[in-house]
């Protein structure tokens, strides 16, 4: 099984891309599980384009999303919303309408920042956005962590033990759904 995961932060030193790579470490306890982290350094979606004459690293990332089976997204807060980056992935991933590399595609999504909240308010509007190509969001458990310090160890291990728990049952739930959904397409 294929799994796509991307950061929803350009950030060095990203809080989410730290995530992603420890959900990385937590995915390698499942079997036959291969999983990749995409770049959303992408150019501004401007509707100009058409299908042939996608940018490179557009089409990457598009062939990239097209090819897996599910897709994980960590997701900062910014102004109580998505990241510009990860919208305008979004838009470039969507783009195709019904031949579009996200339709209906099974994603799980975890985050972190926006204070105690975690990441809610972004997740919520990522949940909605992705309705447009039919996806099928994991619906629970929420993984919204509050950002701190410590909150990777010094070998990239998530320290916090709830949010840990609570990633290990997203995860399972998204490894048991991505091959059923793949099936249906």
């Amino acid at each position: 099984m294929k799994i796509v995961g991307i950061s929803g932060s350009l950030r060095v030193d990203s809080k989410n891309t730290s995530l992603l790579k420890a959900i990385a470490k937590q995915l390698e306890k499942f079997e036959n599980v291969d999983f990749e982290i995409v770049s959303i350094d992408l150019p501004l979606f401007d509707g100009n384009h058409s299908k042939e004459n996608i940018p490179e690293s557009v089409s990457k990332i598009r062939e990239q999303v097209k090819n897996a089976d599910g897709l994980v997204i960590t997701c900062p807060e910014y102004n109580w919303n998505i990241t510009t980056a990860l919208k305008n992935a979004i838009d470039w991933l969507s783009l195709g309408g019904i031949n579009s590399p996200l339709r209906r595609h099974v994603v799980a999504i975890a985050g972190v920042g926006g204070g105690r909240l975690g990441s809610v308010r972004s997740q919520m509007t990522v949940r909605q956005t992705l309705l447009h190509d039919q996806v099928w969001v994991i619906p629970g458990p929420e993984v919204l962590i509050a950002p701190t310090d410590d909150l990777f160890d010094k070998n990239g291990d998530l320290t916090d033990p709830v949010a840990t728990s609570l990633l290990d049952e997203l995860l399972s739930q998204l490894v048991k759904a991505a091959p059923l959904l793949r099936e249906s397409k």
